[in-house]
């Protein structure tokens, strides 16, 4: 099944209280998250993780996710030259 634009069951599962409320107060996840957050985390997206990868960062779109996947690289890289002399 195509999970693209206008897909049904996205819909009806968006359509639910629980999801209704995480998407409304989205920009306060990072300070406020729903006491379940992290439940509702580890029964979505890492379910479905690639093999290795046990953390998920939620983005609100697809720019942001670019620009905070190169940051993490570089984030990365700097640390590994930082304390490779260490």
């Amino acid at each position: 099944m195509f999970a693209g634009y206008n897909n049904s069951a996205i819909k009806s599962a968006l359509a639910a209280p629980e999801a209704l409320l995480s998407l409304v107060n989205r920009p306060a996840l990072g300070m406020y998250p729903p006491m379940d957050f992290k439940d509702r985390i580890a029964d979505s997206l890492l379910k479905i993780a690639p093999a290795g990868l046990s953390k998920v960062s939620t983005m609100m779109c697809g720019s942001c996710s670019n620009e905070n996947a190169f940051k993490a690289a570089f984030i990365k890289f700097m640390v590994g030259l930082c304390y490779e002399s260490v």
